[in-house]
């Protein structure tokens, strides 16, 4: 998926080229259909070939990942994500990363004060 965000979609040849060690064609083309099914890409026959390219944006791709990271291992829990993220260890995340989740939290306080949230 990254490398079709990346080139923003693309043919076969060019999704192998770009990745670092690519499968063979039939298996790419495999990996490609299964993807199709799954309705994470999408495909269109450009002259003789096709062109696949992500289905959803990458936002909205991570935001469904990430809710189905948290039902799937965490219950749910964003709390658990994140302990989970933190370990025990308070050097694996560093100062800025820190600072951002704190901005963050400080925003969704202030958007669910003010009611302007997307739920």
């Amino acid at each position: 998926m990254r490398v079709l965000y990346r080139l923003d979609g693309g043919t076969v040849a060019e999704i192998s080229e770009a990745m670092a060690d690519p499968p063979s064609g039939s298996a790419l083309r495999t990996m490609l259909a299964r993807m199709e099914e799954q309705g994470l890409i999408e495909r269109r026959r450009d002259r003789r070939e096709n062109v696949y390219w992500p289905s959803t944006s990458r936002d909205q791709a991570a935001q469904e990942a990430t809710a189905q990271l948290l039902d799937t291992y965490f219950e749910g829990s964003v709390t658990s994500f994140v302990t989970g993220l933190l370990g025990d260890d308070p050097e694996r995340l560093p100062d800025d990363d820190l600072a951002e989740l704190e901005r963050l939290v400080r925003e969704a306080r202030a958007r669910r004060r003010t009611g302007s949230g997307d739920s």
